[in-house]
């Protein structure tokens, strides 16, 4: 079988290079790490490692060059070549999107119940947020107060330590214009089920009895760990606005998945919108349109490209950080119980997913990108444009060389990055440079 042949194409439904997220990323990141020390890190300490990380495996995704899967019909011997992707969190659009998709599909499947839900959101002072920041581990602890003031509410009404609720909590870290805003998404049965799986339905709750236990749990946290002081604690109990919050005025009653689909969706929002962005590469500024922002009046930001990667950064979380944590009925430990005795429910009729702590493993990621590629793109990657008959990957290519010779073969090559910018600094042809020293692009 030839490596590629007369119906040879690549699909075609993405070109990260053309997005101004990748034309910001390829123009400006290196002019942000040289900036860095100077303009950020008193304020924010050492740039992170793994942002470095990320960053450079987010400029290799969905670019032919750098990998790539060909994927072949038997029946009439189309075939076409489709880029490997960075699998990275909270910064490509497009494996963002991707890994909220599985995500979503595997929750609704396996985890929630067809009963009533609340969506809680748990917010902190201003003051207190870039605490979190200089220490990541603190969003942890953060997560745990909200898990724990949960529990306390609900055991105030069924006081048996058999009657658990079920909660999937997310932590967030972002405000609605990027800003960093750490607070935690919580997806939360509306009563507790008790050890035979009974559901039982508590009144509505009192957010503001539980903004009180969970101020008081963060403070406690937080003191423990030195980072905060009695005197601020005190005068913090004084304000009229404290800053803290809880809201838990969304309900979906049982019956409506698609709500409570979109509601899963959103506790895992990405940082934020490709098509949200307008990057004027003229001028090198960056407008970014958000929903109303209640203290600066407006819904759009305007930054210039430096301080809106500096916004995108701030969010790439370190590595194994668990952003996404289930208690409860809805733990992995209580699931595992109920799968083992034979008691865990199904709700899937097609699709079957592993179980996993955090999300779906890999191998089910594989197996069912081409589904989730149609939910974005409403094409089937995996169906023959010629005949209709399902497609299957039939190779994965690695080697520069041979990548080259099909490149050229398909007239692609070279790869087609984006320009400089017409201001750019010496920095930005560096980095084309770089790259044209590193794969022998001449």
């Amino acid at each position: 079988m030839p490596l590629y042949g007369m119906h040879a194409g690549v699909y075609k439904k993405r070109k990260p290079e053309n997005s101004d997220f990748y034309k910001i990323v390829f123009h400006y990141y290196e002019e942000y790490e040289k900036v860095y020390p100077e303009r950020f890190e008193k304020e924010y300490g050492y740039l992170r490692k793994r942002v470095i990380e990320v960053i450079y495996k987010f400029l290799d995704c969905g670019i032919l060059e750098h990998g790539m899967a060909r994927v072949y019909c038997k029946k009439c011997g189309h075939d076409y070549f489709i880029a490997f992707s960075c699998k990275t969190r909270f910064l490509c659009p497009s494996c963002t999107q991707k890994r909220k998709l599985v995500w979503t599909d595997w929750v609704n499947n396996k985890v929630l119940r067809n009963t009533d839900h609340r969506h809680w959101i748990f917010t902190i002072p201003r003051v207190l947020r870039k605490l979190f920041y200089k220490d990541r581990s603190l969003l942890a602890q953060l997560a745990n107060c909200a898990k724990e003031t949960l529990f306390e509410m609900f055991k105030a009404v069924y006081p048996d330590n058999g009657y658990k609720p079920g909660i999937i909590l997310s932590i967030q870290t972002a405000g609605d214009l990027m800003t960093w805003h750490p607070h935690i998404h919580c997806l939360v049965s509306d009563g507790s089920f008790d050890k035979q799986e009974n559901f039982h339905p508590i009144p509505a709750m009192d957010s503001k009895k539980a903004m009180i236990i969970f101020r008081e749990k963060v403070f406690n946290r937080l003191k423990e760990n030195n980072r905060i002081s009695d005197l601020l604690i005190s005068k913090m109990r004084q304000w009229n606005h404290s800053g803290f919050s809880v809201y838990n005025e969304v309900k979906v009653e049982e019956n409506h998945s698609d709500q409570l689909e979109k509601i899963a969706q959103y506790i895992v929002h990405p940082t934020f919108f490709a098509d949200k962005i307008k990057y004027n590469q003229d001028t090198g500024s960056v407008i970014y349109k958000s929903r109303m922002h209640l203290g600066k009046k407006r819904n759009f930001e305007v930054l210039d490209a430096i301080e809106f990667l500096h916004r995108v950064c701030l969010h790439i979380p370190d590595p194994y950080e668990s952003l996404i944590r289930y208690y409860g009925f809805y733990s992995n430990a209580a699931r595992g119980r109920r799968k083992k005795l034979g008691l865990e429910k199904d709700n899937s009729e097609n699709i079957k997913f592993e179980m996993i702590d955090d999300s779906p493993s890999k191998r089910a990621c594989r197996k069912f990108w081409s589904q989730l590629i149609f939910k974005i793109y409403e094409v089937d990657p995996l169906k023959c444009t010629f005949c209709g008959s399902e497609m299957t990957i039939i190779s994965f290519i690695q080697d520069h060389q041979e990548i080259k010779k099909i490149l050229k073969f398909l007239d692609l090559w070279p790869i087609q990055y984006p320009q400089p910018p017409p201001r750019a600094s010496p920095i930005h042809t560096k980095l084309l440079s770089k790259l044209a020293a590193s794969k022998n692009l001449n």
